[in-house]
C-alpha cells in the first residue's frame, strides 16, 4: 500500500473493519495510535478501498487491538475524529 500498512482488514457483517494492532510491555498500548498514525490508516484504508473497487462511502469502523504484557484488549471504533 503506498500509504502505509494495514494490520488487519476484516468483515463484521456488512461494515469494513481496519484494525491496527500494537503491543507495548510497558505503558498502554493503543496510546501508540498518535494523530498522525489515526491520518496514515485513514489514507491507507482509503488507498484499500480504491483497489479494491470498495465505495469509499461504504460502512467501515477503525479498531485498536492492544496487547500489554498478558493483556490483549480490543478497542471498536477507536478512531473517531479522521479529518
Amino acid at each position: 500500500m503506498p500509504h502505509g500498512e494495514l494490520d488487519i482488514v476484516a468483515m463484521d457483517g456488512g461494515t469494513l473493519v481496519f484494525v491496527e494492532v500494537k503491543s507495548r510491555a510497558d505503558g498502554f498500548a493503543a496510546e501508540a495510535v498518535t494523530p498522525q498514525k489515526q491520518q496514515h490508516l485513514a489514507q491507507a484504508a482509503m488507498a484499500f478501498c480504491l483497489k479494491f473497487e470498495l465505495s469509499p462511502d461504504s460502512p467501515m469502523r477503525f479498531d485498536v487491538i492492544a496487547f500489554q504484557g498478558d493483556h490483549m484488549s480490543h478497542h471498536r471504533s477507536a478512531l473517531h475524529d479522521l479529518d
